[in-house]
This record gives C-alpha cells, sequence and structure tokens, in this order.
C-alpha cells in the first residue's frame, strides 16, 4: 500500500471537516462512495478513516455509519517527536524517512531529526539530548554494533515512548517495527535451494554484529540444514572490515581482496551478500575475477540495489520502508497517547525482487 495515498485523504478529509462540508454531527460519506470519489482501495479508504477516529474526530457506529464529533480546529497543538537515524543511505533509508515526516505531519507532530553516523557514545547523546528537549516521544534506529546502549534501555524502562526501527533489541520488551527479516532470509534461502544452489557462501562483516544481520544468517542456515544440506563454516564468510560510512580506498580494496580470496578458494555457485554496502564490494570482486552474473555464478543481496555505490541491479530482498515508516509514527502515537499496545513487535514482510541475477541450476538433489 502506498503510505502517502492514505495519508493525504485522511488530510483532505480533516480540510474539509474544518473547512465545515462536514460539520459535528455529519456522518461522512460511506467507505464505498469514498473508494469512488478518491479512486482507491477500500482498505486504504479504511486506514484513512481510522486515523480520524484515532485522533478522536470522527466516531464509527456500527451499522449506521461514521459521524463528526469534534471540529478539526479544536484539536491540540502539533506536539515534537524525535527521529534518531545511524544514518542514510540510497539502498535503505530515503524512502523510510519520507513516510515518517509525512505521517507524523498528518498526526499533528514536527519531527526532530539527528544522525549518529554509527556512533554508539553520540546515540546515547541525542537520546538525552531529545528528552531534555521536551520530545513527546522517540523514533531510533539502533546503531551497528555488539552490545546495547544502556542509556537508550533506561529510558525504555522507565516508561518514556520509544518505537525501535529497523534492528530489533534482542530480550528487551521494547516496541519494533521493522521488515521480518528472518521470514524473509527464509524465502530468500528456499529460493535458492530451489534453483539448484547446493553451496552459497554467505559474505558478511568480520566485527560487525546485529539482530537483522544474525537473523539473515540464523535463518540461512536452518533452511539449508532442514533441506539436508547443512552449511559448513566456509559458507559464512565474515570478512569485511568496512561499513557503508567508509570511504578509505585501502580498505574497501582490501575487503574486495579478501572477498576475491573467498570466492577462489570455496568456488560458490552463488554468492549472498547480507546488506547492499557487502553487495557493492562483492560485485567489484566478481569484476576484478571476470566472472560475470548469473552466467559464472549467482549473485543474491539483501535491501534496495538503489545506490552509487552498486554497478548494475541484481535479485535481492526488498524492505517496505514506507510501511514502516508509517507504522512507526502510528505506534509511537499510540504509546504518546496511552492507548494500550497489543503487539509490542511488528514486523513487516519484505519483497524478493528478481532481476535475473540466480540462476537455475540443472542438477537436483
Amino acid at each position: 500500500m502506498n503510505a502517502s495515498l492514505y495519508i493525504k485523504i485522511y488530510n483532505d478529509l480533516k480540510e474539509k471537516i474544518t473547512a465545515g462540508v462536514y460539520q459535528i454531527g455529519d456522518m461522512i460519506p460511506p467507505e464505498k462512495e469514498l473508494t469512488e470519489l478518491y479512486d482507491v482501495s477500500r482498505i486504504t479508504i479504511r486506514r484513512a478513516v481510522t486515523m480520524l477516529a484515532e485522533d478522536g474526530i470522527v466516531e464509527r457506529k456500527s451499522g449506521v455509519g461514521t459521524f463528526v464529533i469534534k471540529d478539526c480546529q479544536a484539536e491540540r497543538p502539533n506536539k515534537f517527536i524525535g527521529l534518531i537515524l545511524s544514518g542514510l543511505t540510497d539502498s535503505y533509508g530515503k524512502h523510510l524517512l519520507q513516510s515518517i515526516i509525512a505521517t507524523a505531519d498528518a498526526r499533528g507532530y514536527e519531527l526532530i531529526l539527528k544522525l549518529t553516523e554509527e556512533d554508539s557514545e553520540k546515540e546515547s547523546g541525542l537520546v538525552d539530548e531529545m528528552i531534555a528537549l521536551g520530545v513527546s516521544g522517540l523514533l531510533i534506529e539502533p546503531v551497528q554494533r555488539n552490545f546495547y546502549n544502556t542509556t537508550l534501555i533506561k529510558h525504555i524502562y522507565a516508561g518514556f515512548p520509544i518505537v525501535i526501527i529497523d534492528k530489533e533489541l534482542q530480550g528487551i520488551d521494547s516496541l519494533f517495527v521493522g521488515s521480518d527479516h528472518y521470514k524473509g532470509a527464509q524465502d530468500s534461502a528456499q529460493m535458492l535451494i530451489d534453483n539448484g544452489h547446493k553451496n552459497p557462501v554467505i559474505i558478511g562483516y568480520s566485527e560487525v554484529r546485529n539482530s537483522t544481520l544474525e537473523k539473515r544468517i540464523d535463518a540461512f542456515t536452518k533452511t539449508y540444514w532442514q533441506s539436508n544440506m547443512p552449511f559448513a563454516a566456509q559458507n559464512i564468510a565474515r570478512v569485511a572490515t568496512s561499513t557503508y560510512l567508509s570511504t578509505d580506498i585501502d580498505t574497501l580494496q582490501k575487503d574486495v581482496c579478501l572477498i576475491k580470496k573467498t570466492l577462489q578458494k570455496f568456488k560458490p555457485s552463488c554468492v549472498v551478500s547480507l546488506d547492499a554496502h557487502l553487495t557493492g564490494l562483492v560485485q567489484q570482486a566478481l569484476w576484478e575475477l571476470d566472472l560475470r552474473y548469473p552466467d559464472d555464478i549467482s549473485l543474491f543481496g539483501f535491501d534496495s540495489a538503489n545506490s552509487s555505490f552498486i554497478r548494475t541491479n541484481y535479485t535481492h530482498l526488498s524492505q517496505d520502508e514506507e510501511t514502516i515508516g508509517s507504522k512507526s509514527v502510528e505506534v509511537l502515537d499510540k504509546a504518546i497517547r496511552k492507548v494500550p499496545i497489543k503487539n509490542h513487535r511488528l514486523l513487516i514482510p519484505a519483497t524478493l525482487k528478481d532481476f535475473g541475477s540466480v540462476s537455475i541450476l540443472n542438477y537436483t538433489f
């Protein structure tokens, strides 16, 4: 679903209520009529009307209709929410941010954005700074690291409204909205198995550990084991030392060389990269080895291929950034308003996108 569509309809209905087109006590048009008026699906209309109901502007009466119960001019004034991102890349973050801004605006919030640039100390400082500024709640994408931010956890356990995005804090009862990384990786692994790839090699990081990357590895490993094709140590190559923030050419080229050695040693039928940065390194390694995909080797990656670092598109698992962004604001809004939230973990399905870089092998198991 296009997140911006239902927000536009929500805003348009609000404007009509403010202008007096629909006054207090009036029934707004039924869903069927609104779907025809805006030329959208009933699901889109339902989400827009649900937002109006959650804001206390309209009230649904079962079997009767939806009625205006509040003048939009009397709504609460804008409040502030904080958004802390670890970084922004072409492969992940742009559409997420756009969706968060649009949904926050629709719900009457002003957004304060800060970037940690993968610095854990900076992240701790920004969490405290945002709360000291008086924000009503926080959205945060944690930095990539092997340990949790004690400052962040302290505020979560103190009951401050915080929603974690993308990288789940395992073992911590926090509100989380992000991709279903495990199910997505399972589906990806099964696709490779169905295409006959017996010995893929996963390219990962030597130092970076987070729940997203580890779930992808774990899902691949278990899916292959369940298909009677157990992974050996060679199938998981934690070799890269650079990250998407790295600009040092020598460091990047060193990683390319390590990937080349891995591929030359184990000669996999398919190479799997855990994120878009790693895919760029893998593509450079394949180019230097004069290997073309899918003719000489198959390539599969995680996250969008929309990056200047990527040579050409490739088959990958794409995250639904728009839905993650809109849902994270909706969950935070409920937490701020102290509306009971039954599901603390909202997992958004990811989508396999086939760009022909994974071949179908002839042999079967």
